[in-house]
């Protein structure tokens, strides 16, 4: 449990809530929150997507950035860019 200012909440409960703005919602629409492959990079020197090194990689939940705790990496140095990669599945048309 997470407590912050007299709000308790578990870790995973932001990320599965939804739509943050449920007024707004499309019928299509996909969440793409949970766990990600995350990569910094530092210097910002990979340029394509095939070039970053992900076995050496982390793992994040998003939709929190990683300066957060709740999104597993909780590192507030400063690097220039970053990764995340992850698979999914379209669900289909209606």
């Amino acid at each position: 449990m997470t407590q912050t200012e007299g709000h308790t909440e578990s870790p995973q409960a932001p990320s599965e809530r939804g739509y943050p703005r449920p007024q707004m919602t499309r019928q299509a629409w996909q969440p793409l929150n949970g766990m990600w492959d995350f990569v910094k990079d530092k210097d910002a020197v990979i340029s394509r997507p095939a070039d970053v090194d992900w076995a050496n990689g982390a793992t994040i939940r998003v939709p929190f950035a990683p300066e957060t705790k709740l999104s597993g990496i909780n590192d507030t140095s400063f690097y220039s860019a970053c990764w995340y990669r992850r698979t999914f599945e379209m669900a289909p048309r209606t």
